[in-house]
């Protein structure tokens, strides 16, 4: 039911499901939950919820994949040129890089200079760094098999988990326990300070912006 919802609310959540389906795949371990009823009638629920919009995907002939190609220059009638395969990836890549440099300069200002602990060793541990990097890479490589300018907001979702995956990574977990109470802080109130500014650009107390530009703010 909450993925029917999200897909009545934003396209993006379709990205959750399907690394989640990477995931349970790259396990052999997880494999038997194919086989339970609950997880097809669950399945069942979201199409039945997400069911009349889809319905009227198919009788508009997908009219938001129309607003999709647009959005990222593949409507125009002339081929794009083939540098853009690779420019707007790399572009992508760094704003999210951009975008992930306060919270690394804030984790290395409340936690200390990080220490590589290598990559990811348990189950948990790897489906974490799918979470992770999953939105950022389905951007990316879409953005280099069409040449399009892809939305970066649609990989925002990584941020999210982002510095759990650095803390992960980057520090030990024994021995004396690091001081996570500032950085939390920090990230709390960046969420109340990001979740202030929509609120001031949706009441119109804020400039009309860009939604690609006020969503990578």
């Amino acid at each position: 039911v909450v993925f029917g919802i999200g897909i009545l609310a934003k396209y993006t959540i379709l990205i959750l499901p399907f690394l989640l389906l990477v995931h349970t795949l790259s396990h052999r371990a997880h494999w038997a939950i194919f086989i339970q009823g609950r997880v097809w009638l669950a399945l069942g629920l979201c199409l039945a919820t997400a069911g009349p919009h889809l319905w009227w995907l198919v009788n508009t002939g997908f009219q938001p994949l129309h607003y999709l190609a647009d959005g990222a220059g593949l409507a125009l009638a002339a081929p794009l040129p083939m540098q853009n395969h690779w420019l707007n990836p790399l572009e992508a890549l760094l704003i999210m890089a951009g975008m992930s440099a306060s919270a690394v300069l804030a984790l290395v200002g409340t936690v200390g200079w990080p220490r590589w602990r290598g990559r990811p060793r348990s189950r948990a541990e790897r489906y974490l760094a799918l979470m992770t990097l999953g939105p950022i890479l389905v951007v990316v490589v879409l953005s280099a098999l069409t040449g399009g300018e892809m939305r970066v907001e649609w990989a925002t979702p990584f941020f999210l988990t982002l510095p759990l995956l650095l803390l992960r990574l980057w520090y030990p977990t024994t021995g004396t326990p690091a001081p996570l109470k500032p950085f939390f802080l920090w990230t709390a109130g960046l969420s109340l300070a990001m979740a202030l500014t929509y609120a001031l650009i949706f009441s119109g107390r804020l400039p009309v912006l860009e939604e690609a530009k006020w969503s990578t703010f």
